[in-house]
């Protein structure tokens, strides 16, 4: 839908959105009047400028004064209709990567979240939604396209998987897409958050927006919630980090919570890891690992007495696989009551995110 502006304020200047961006749809940004909302001029090109607002891309007629690319800008919606009309504070006022900014992180982090948080999905539910769109849809054939790239971009879980499979997964999850380019680094070649907004922009740059392509954008849009979600999260709370890497869809994962501590002894130091998961059928299950002076102790917990029975049965070939890997056993042990965490311990972050 093409956008004009009305007449500008005397003190702002204004970009009037040519994007599809619009207060009734509910596949795209949520437009409010008298809204704020954080942007970042991503590309400049033939006189119009490529926002990023809330993971959403947007093209927008370039004001007078000039914008430049990287530079965050905070717009407010001055009209919703006929056209939507976003306006900013003179850009000189505004932070550019070589001037401190003029907005708090916490700030920017908080209306960032408040746009974000109702409209996102889960990973895995994402994907599944956009398998089943190419299964039930008649899209153009270079959307169709641009989707079974982005399917076979997706890591792919086998038997055993290996380390650097691993760190190839995470590297290309759509995490780090803003620090590789901050760093003037290209980022992986399949990066998950790349593709999706490449596959946004395409969707919509359609003439016309059929009922499919709006759920294809609205999924999109939440893919890009979440990776955007996760990333925040990271920043926030390094020692416990949720991380949904995107995955192929004809397999499952089982999400575990894991919680790493360390306490500082005169002597060795005493590491500690408590993993919970939930195993189908059987309940939850947390086991507590203990490491000093090279030797290990044990204590698990299940829920129900099926999980319970089975784990007795299996100690012992536990410890005999521990041995045989030249590992000292201290003691293995089921509790009755869950294995909790020394309460002077301090968390350890499993990954440093500042790459």
């Amino acid at each position: 839908m093409a956008l004009s502006p009305p007449t500008p304020p005397q003190t702002n200047e204004t970009l009037s959105s040519l994007g599809k961006a619009s207060s009734s749809d509910k596949g795209g940004l949520q437009i409010v009047l008298g809204q704020k909302l954080a942007a970042t001029v991503v590309k400049i090109s033939n006189g119009q400028a490529l926002l990023n607002i809330a993971g959403q891309t947007i093209t927008a007629k370039l004001p007078q004064q000039t914008l430049t690319e990287g530079q965050q800008l905070q717009v407010k919606v001055t009209q919703i209709k006929p056209s939507v009309v976003l306006t900013f504070s003179n850009p000189q006022a505004i932070s550019t990567t070589n001037t401190p900014s003029s907005i708090a992180p916490e700030k920017l982090m908080q209306q960032l979240l408040t746009q974000i948080l109702p409209n996102q999905t889960s990973i895995s539910h994402g994907m599944a939604q956009l398998v089943q769109l190419t299964q039930t849809s008649n899209f153009p054939t270079a959307i169709q396209g641009y989707l079974f790239k982005l399917f076979d971009g997706l890591f792919k879980l086998s038997g055993r998987v290996k380390p650097e499979e691993f760190q190839a997964a995470l590297l290309s999850s759509g995490l780090f897409l803003e620090s590789a380019i901050a760093k003037n680094k290209q980022p992986p070649r399949n990066d998950f958050k790349a593709n999706l907004l490449k596959l946004l922009n395409l969707v919509q740059s359609e003439s016309t927006q059929s009922p499919e392509l709006k759920t294809l954008a609205k999924t999109l849009q939440q893919l890009l919630n979440k990776i955007t979600h996760q990333q925040i999260q990271a920043i926030e709370n390094p020692n416990s980090w949720h991380v949904q890497i995107p995955t192929s869809p004809d397999h499952s994962l089982i999400e575990f919570q894991l919680d790493i501590r360390k306490t500082t002894t005169k002597s060795d130091a005493i590491w500690e890891t408590i993993i919970s998961l939930e195993i189908e059928d059987m309940g939850t299950l947390i086991s507590k690992c203990t490491l000093q002076n090279e030797e290990f102790g044990f204590q698990f917990w299940a829920e129900k007495p099926i999980l319970k029975s089975e784990l007795e049965t299996q100690i012992e070939t536990f410890r005999h696989q521990l041995n045989q890997n030249g590992l000292k056993v201290k003691h293995i042990l089921i509790n009755q009551q869950k294995p909790e965490p020394n309460p002077i311990a301090t968390k350890i972050a499993l990954i440093d995110i500042k790459v």
